[in-house]
């Protein structure tokens, strides 16, 4: 399975790290949680990072999208039954639960989640704590120009 993740050049090195989601927590992970958030295409990798800005007006003008290899004899568990109010925003405690949860048990090396902005894409979110997470790959990091239209909205 190939998924894709957006950074920052300057995070480039972190990029498999889930320090970003362990400091603020996620819509999937509590705060203290590791989490490496992933796309299954580049452009929701994209709409997610431009959703989770704070201000896109500063955004970097270059970023990289990070091409991530998940073998295929590796778990990826697809989440079935999701949590009430899963897609709302702020993030409900419930969604925050469900990867928490798992990753405490070591369970799961990934989950398998609808986007909440697109519901009909999915977004997989990787532990990098699990005892696999080393055969999980960056196989090419890609600069990606970015439209400047978006800022100056």
């Amino acid at each position: 399975m190939v998924v894709y993740r957006i950074t920052n050049a300057k995070y480039k090195e972190a990029i498999l790290s889930g320090v970003g989601a362990e400091l603020y927590g996620g819509r999937w992970n509590m705060t203290g949680t590791r989490a490496v958030y992933c796309s299954q295409h580049v452009s929701l990798a994209l709409l997610e990072y431009y959703i989770h800005a704070e201000n896109i007006a500063l955004l970097p003008k270059e970023i990289l999208v990070a091409e991530i290899v998940i073998p295929d004899n590796l778990n990826i568990h697809k989440l079935q039954v999701l949590p009430k109010q899963w897609n709302t925003y702020p993030y409900s405690p419930n969604s925050a639960r469900v990867f928490t949860e798992m990753v405490v048990h070591d369970a799961i090396l990934g989950l398998q989640v609808p986007s909440a902005i697109v519901g009909l894409e999915s977004n997989i979110i990787l532990n990098p704590l699990h005892k696999d997470f080393g055969k999980v790959s960056v196989k090419a990091f890609h600069n990606l120009p970015i439209d400047p239209r978006p800022r100056e909205k």
